[in-house]
């Protein structure tokens, strides 16, 4: 699974208009390295699941930005 930076510029997703917004993946965290390939985003590895949430919720708030969950495994944060 590759991560880049990611630019949403549309009018309409989910229902609601996003107007032209830019989103980029400021982080990637994860239990599984083995699944991350290199990408424009700092990678950091936990060691569990407990440790997953802990550092999303941490970095999401010091960067002012959105934890998603792309898989079980794996959080990215995205910054608007």
């Amino acid at each position: 699974m590759a991560f880049q930076s990611l630019i949403i510029d549309q009018q309409w997703k989910d229902g609601y208009v996003l107007g032209n917004q830019h989103a980029e993946i400021v982080a990637v965290i994860t239990v599984k390295p083995e699944t991350i390939q290199s990408g424009g985003a700092p990678v950091f590895i936990v060691e569990d699941i407990k440790h997953l949430q802990k550092m999303s919720l941490t970095l999401e708030k010091i960067m002012d930005a959105a934890a998603h969950e792309v898989e079980e495994e794996t959080m990215i944060i995205v910054a608007r």
